[in-house]
């Protein structure tokens, strides 16, 4: 019982920073520098999250132990970031143009600092050795630990509100991401109750939940989100479509103008409206033109 537990665990983290590893030659095929970076950014800095607590449950001693689970500390809070940043780009909102850009990253420098240097004030955690259920180190997290989750959780809602916001903003189907929402915060229950139940640790459960929300997002970025971005970036009607000109997303002013659009997802363009297909030139982002309308 006590190994398959400690494998259990092994086991969970190891699956997450796999799936992230092997996600990033595919987030490096986005075209968008910036979607592209903050997405690769954020898979990587999950998977060496989850490979610090691996690590944390590997080491043989005391200082080993404390020094992943640091790391795996320091990298959680850079996915929080990444994530921002990713939100960001890809909303059409350039980081490096953030107001107040140096105070938040002098501010994520101080939180990094006082992570790393923990051992000399035990601001974030204190730490016991103990036998039970498996000989492992038990962290007790402090006041600070939770301040800084608390705003991290809020730093994360507000990357989903600008996803939610382009999404409303191009008429799009929200549901695939509310469902990664969804899935991604279950593991939250875990790291609340860790130190409430026998078979869990005091540890932060949540890199399965943003692994499979980071990965989800580079599924459904391929199938989707890219089209979400491109027809979300005008107020003006545009259509987007794949090299079969089929249709994988519009905005709504397309929706507006031509009615027809609606759940026609996957449709061929010239099953839409003819008229259209006649005048497409170039595949990709279509900026409609008729009945004297120009779009572009």
């Amino acid at each position: 019982m006590i190994e398959s537990l400690l494998l259990g665990h092994i086991l969970i983290f190891a699956v997450s920073a796999i799936a992230c590893v092997t996600s990033i030659p595919q987030a490096r095929k986005i075209q968008h520098p910036g979607t592209r970076e903050g997405l690769i950014v954020f898979l990587g800095s999950v998977a060496l999250w989850a490979g610090g607590y691996i690590g944390y449950l590997l080491a043989p001693t005391r200082p080993g132990k404390l020094a992943f689970y640091i790391l795996g500390f320091v990298f959680a809070f850079i996915a929080v970031g990444a994530w921002l940043y990713f939100c960001a780009a890809y909303t059409g909102r350039p980081p490096r143009h953030t107001p107040f850009r140096k105070a938040i990253v002098g501010i994520f420098l101080v939180f990094t600092a006082l992570k790393l240097t923990n051992p000399l004030h035990n601001l974030y955690f204190t730490t016991e050795w103990v036998t039970e259920p498996f000989p492992h180190l038990v962290i007790h997290h402090q006041l600070l630990y939770w301040v800084v989750l608390g705003l991290s959780y809020a730093a994360i809602a507000v990357g989903f509100f600008i996803l939610m916001e382009r999404f409303y903003h191009t008429g799009s189907d929200s549901r695939p991401l509310v469902v990664l929402v969804g899935l991604s915060g279950l593991p939250a229950i875990a790291t609340i109750m860790g130190s409430h139940v026998d078979w869990l640790l005091p540890l932060m459960y949540e890199p399965p939940g943003v692994a499979l929300f980071a990965v989800g997002t580079l599924f459904f970025y391929r199938q989707r989100f890219e089209g979400i971005r491109l027809t979300g970036e005008s107020d003006k009607p545009a259509i987007f479509l794949d090299q079969g000109t089929c249709i994988r997303d519009y905005n709504q002013a397309a929706r507006r103008l031509f009615p027809a659009l609606e759940r026609s997802f996957g449709d061929p363009l010239e099953a839409v409206h003819t008229g259209l297909a006649d005048h497409l030139t170039n595949q990709g982002v279509h900026e409609p033109r008729c009945a004297g309308y120009h779009a572009g």
